[in-house]
């Protein structure tokens, strides 16, 4: 036998972290996107001016942390995010924010034909705070950058 016990566990761990891996990649906006935004608005702890951004993952290994970069570099933020899925895969790219009277939060960021996404953390606190007023979703189309 080629094989013993302990080279064939191995193999299966491997292959398990390996799909593991997989699973959260998928889930997850890698490439990275840009988007002209027409207002002011939050991501993550930051604020930014209306303008043209570009949103990637910092690291492919860690799919958790992105950032978001003004086009001409004089602004940028780290922010984390989490695997989020929506209801109907967006035929375009797109990032969503969410609008609580003036003020916009960038809640969202999906990759066109993929349901599967990312959702900003600590987004998710800042909904309780506002769940009581009046918000509305605003949907920004985004393309790959350099597209």
């Amino acid at each position: 036998m080629l094989f013993n016990k302990k080279s064939v566990s191995a193999v299966l761990y491997l292959g398990l972290i390996l799909a593991g891996g997989a699973g959260v990649a998928k889930a997850q906006v890698i490439d990275t996107v840009q988007a002209t935004i027409p207002f002011q608005f939050q991501a993550g702890l930051a604020v930014f001016p209306a303008g043209t951004y570009t949103i990637r993952s910092v690291d492919t290994l860690v799919p958790s942390e992105m950032e978001i970069r003004s086009i001409d570099g004089r602004k940028s933020a780290l922010f984390i995010v989490e695997s989020d899925q929506a209801k109907q895969a967006p035929e375009n790219s797109e990032l969503i924010f969410e609008k609580v009277g003036d003020r916009f939060s960038l809640e969202n960021i999906f990759d066109g034909g993929s349901a599967y996404g990312d959702e900003v953390v600590g987004y998710k606190h800042e909904k309780h705070l506002t769940m009581e007023a009046a918000a509305q979703q605003v949907t920004v189309p985004a393309t790959h950058a350099g597209m």
